[in-house]
């Protein structure tokens, strides 16, 4: 019998579209009840901008684990692959780097450093 190498690979990623598809289908419902409970989408937006910090909360807290959870997995590859030192510290900061400007454009936006 035969074993198809790149079975496992496909079926992963329409899992991952899956989960993808799912994660987008549930922030648009979510979305959309947000709109109707606050009766309009200027309503929402101003109830997402006053929730600002308790949503801040909740990003650096999932950040905080996020790290976490890298933490043992990235010392597990390094003694499995010492070599990829380097690559790997460059896509760390990258990540550091992409979230930080995420996070500063999130605050812009919201007029928390200064009228957006």
């Amino acid at each position: 019998m035969k074993i198809n190498p790149f079975y496992f690979l496909r079926s992963m990623s329409w899992g991952l579209f899956a989960l993808a598809m799912m994660i987008l289908i549930v922030g648009i419902a979510i979305n959309l009840l947000g709109i109707y409970l606050t009766g309009s989408l200027d309503g929402w937006q101003a109830w997402r901008a006053e929730s600002y910090g308790h949503f801040l909360a909740w990003r650096l807290m999932l950040y905080g684990g996020i790290i976490a959870g890298w933490i043992p997995l990235r010392r597990k590859l390094l003694e499995r692959e010492p070599e990829r030192h380097s690559r790997l510290l460059r896509a760390e900061v990258g990540f550091v780097l992409v979230l930080v400007l995420f996070e500063v454009s999130r605050a812009q936006s919201n007029g928390q450093w200064g009228a957006a």
